[in-house]
């Protein structure tokens, strides 16, 4: 059976061997949670950035390698299996975009 993958947005990860790493591994631990391990063993911690896009124009290309899907999607019509700390910074942002309304 084949693992369920989450969705998430565009990034990358740095290297355990950042001095970032230490710390967001000493709060990881703190959480009682583990640090992202990839499909080929790799450690990672992640800085995550948000855009928001109003206009598109091209074509969506992806890192097949790592990346099984690509695609937008409507701000009401987030999908189930978002990565979660994506889809916390995407709640943020629509709970935020909905008061300006």
């Amino acid at each position: 059976m084949k693992p369920v993958k989450k969705q998430r947005k565009p990034g990358g990860g740095r290297k355990k061997s950042k001095p970032e790493y230490h710390a967001t591994k000493n709060l990881m631990e703190q959480m009682e949670r583990a640090v992202d391990l990839y499909p080929n063993g790799d450690e990672v911690s992640n800085i995550d950035i948000v855009y928001v896009c109003r206009k598109y124009s091209g074509t969506l290309k992806c890192q097949e390698s790592e990346v099984e899907d690509i695609r937008f999607f409507e701000i009401d019509e987030m999908p189930e299996l978002i990565f979660p700390p994506n889809q916390l910074a995407i709640e943020e942002y629509i709970n935020e975009f909905k008061g300006r309304k």
